[in-house]
């Protein structure tokens, strides 16, 4: 009885409640196994025979492998799908990574070498078998058998001593049936996501004045003067934080570097504390206060946020108090096309990007009129909240899957 309850998992559907325990079996007696031939990115032309190389695994994972958008000349001699076999790399750069399975929906594609592929038998579902292998237990099963350091490799012969948990047929359907609706949530929010930034990238470029011109394609009613040219440093108050190396507490004040800087984000999760001494030394030259800009100087540099909340330090990190430009409009300014290809000329560092203080003040650019740019900032602001509000919808449904992956599967 205790057995049988190991076999239970946490969450089933309403009509399973009071269903047998699930079953535990050898994959090997549950499915028949193949390889893929071999085909390479080399091999890739852009129309012509639909083929999956083992990277579609890792580039673009999906459970179950509807649309192909890689192609060959010829597959005359090729492995061609069935439709319903559940493929699996053969190699990968992690042992993590490289348990990842997905189901080829149609008949006749061309299965590329370094694929392992499993061909279900009656009693076990295809799509129910690739989530398990991708999630289960059986994902740190084949970890384990993983073999190699710089490339990892997982073979039929590993994949066949996998011992697979699975219900009655009927669950297994109902479960994959699940996590398919689910994935065309998660894949319809990406796409909504991914729309509103190419969006906002659309607008960056029609809204700011292109190479040699004065005046940007897109622009508000009322405004027709040509953009100033200005030097970051004439039009607000340039700094940056420490370059010494304070003494670290277990607690204190937060002292922020390059690294907190993360696509648009302040994150604190990751820090270092400073002592009171210590941070109001580095505060009396760099105070941080709301509605200022930072933005990283060393490694990967930019990633420029406004400040909504206090009580940190500043080491290796660019600070912008607002004077003359609104800083909403500089913080668009410093996500633009301009300032990345100023980054790219002016960047000072070897094997670590380094962009110094007199670099960033000596950025030229060009402005509009104050109103203008309030106009401009309100409208970016506003679109990069939609874009946030669309993230967290994004990550939330991410880790309703997540979750439901944990109590689902045994």
């Amino acid at each position: 009885m205790s057995e049988n309850k190991k076999l239970i998992p946490k969450r089933r559907f309403k009509e399973f409640e009071n269903a047998d325990a699930w079953e535990q079996r050898e994959l090997d007696i549950l499915a028949d196994f193949s390889k893929g031939s071999g085909y390479s990115k080399s091999d890739l032309v852009s129309t012509g025979e639909p083929v999956i190389l083992y990277g579609r695994l890792y580039t673009n994972y999906e459970t179950v492998i509807r649309d192909i958008d890689t192609f060959v000349n010829d597959i005359s001699n090729s492995v061609l799908s069935k439709g319903g076999e559940v493929i699996v790399p053969s190699s990968g750069e992690t042992a993590e990574d490289i348990s990842r399975a997905s189901v080829v929906d149609s008949t006749g594609i061309a299965l590329g070498g370094d694929l392992n592929i499993i061909y279900p038998k009656a009693q076990i579902d295809s799509t129910f078998l690739a989530l398990t292998i991708s999630n289960g237990n059986q994902k740190k099963e084949l970890s384990k058998r993983a073999q190699g350091k710089s490339v990892v490799h997982i073979r039929n012969e590993d994949l066949k001593k996998v011992l697979l948990v699975f219900p009655k047929k009927e669950e297994q359907k109902l479960i994959g049936r699940f996590f398919c609706s689910l994935d065309q949530t998660i894949a319809f929010q990406q796409r909504k996501l991914e729309k509103m930034k190419s969006m906002k990238s659309a607008y960056l470029s029609e809204m700011f004045p292109a190479e040699g011109e004065r005046k940007p394609k897109r622009r508000f009613p009322g405004f027709t003067d040509d953009w100033e040219q200005r030097e970051l440093g004439e039009v607000a108050d340039v700094r940056d934080g420490t370059h010494d190396s304070p003494k670290f507490v277990d607690n204190g004040y937060p002292l922020v570097t390059s690294k907190n800087l993360t696509s648009g984000t302040l994150d604190l999760t990751d820090v270092s504390y400073l002592t009171q001494e210590d941070y109001d030394a580095i505060n009396q030259r760099s105070r941080v206060d709301k509605g200022d800009i930072l933005f990283a100087m060393i490694g990967t540099i930019g990633n420029p946020v406004i400040v909504e909340n206090t009580g940190f330090a500043i080491k290796n990190v660019a600070l912008i108090k607002e004077d003359k430009v609104p800083n909403k409009f500089l913080l668009q300014l410093l996500k633009s096309s301009v300032f990345e290809k100023y980054i790219k000329f002016e960047n000072a560092g070897g094997t670590q990007k380094f962009l110094g203080l007199g670099t960033i003040r000596n950025f030229k650019f060009l402005s509009p009129s104050k109103e203008e740019a309030i106009q401009i900032a309100d409208f970016f602001s506003n679109l990069d909240q939609t874009i946030a509000f669309q993230q967290q919808k994004l990550e939330k449904l991410q880790n309703i899957k997540k979750a439901y992956l944990n109590e689902m599967f045994i």
